[in-house]
């Protein structure tokens, strides 16, 4: 009898141990994928955080060769790549907490992309006058 009992105590305790090792395999993997998941995230926020600068590099860099199509393209680029980071960072309540706020500088960027638009604008309508007066000389 002593012999069952110790054979059907040592097939009890094979089992549990399988049991375990197959429960730390699952939350190894849960583990891992959550892991991903956060990396990938954190990668998505950091593309548009690259995105919005080289959309504003491209916007300066057309300013300077005075093409204001190509700016008002950049810049609105610019400020849809600001608007998903916003939305990025709001959704994951990484911006307002306890540590920081939106602060002036959501404002601020707002305004300087009314005021490219504008200025682009009036080189588009500088431009034409000067055609014309080019033309009619």
């Amino acid at each position: 009898m002593d012999g069952e009992t110790n054979g059907s105590q040592e097939a009890t305790q094979g089992v549990q141990d399988a049991s375990q090792q197959q429960d730390q395999g699952q939350q190894e993997t849960q583990q891992q994928g959550q892991s991903q998941i956060g990396g990938s995230e954190t990668a998505f926020a950091q593309d548009f955080g690259h995105n919005l600068g080289v959309f504003a590099l491209f916007a300066l860099l057309f300013a300077v060769l005075r093409k204001p199509i190509a700016v008002m393209v950049f810049n609105v680029l610019s400020l849809l790549a600001f608007a998903v980071q916003y939305y990025d960072f709001s959704d994951r309540g990484v911006v307002p907490s306890d540590h920081f706020s939106w602060g002036w500088g959501m404002y601020l960027y707002v305004a300087a992309f009314i005021l490219t638009v504008v200025c682009a604008i009036v080189t588009l309508i500088d431009r034409r006058r000067m055609r014309k007066q080019t033309s009619v000389s």
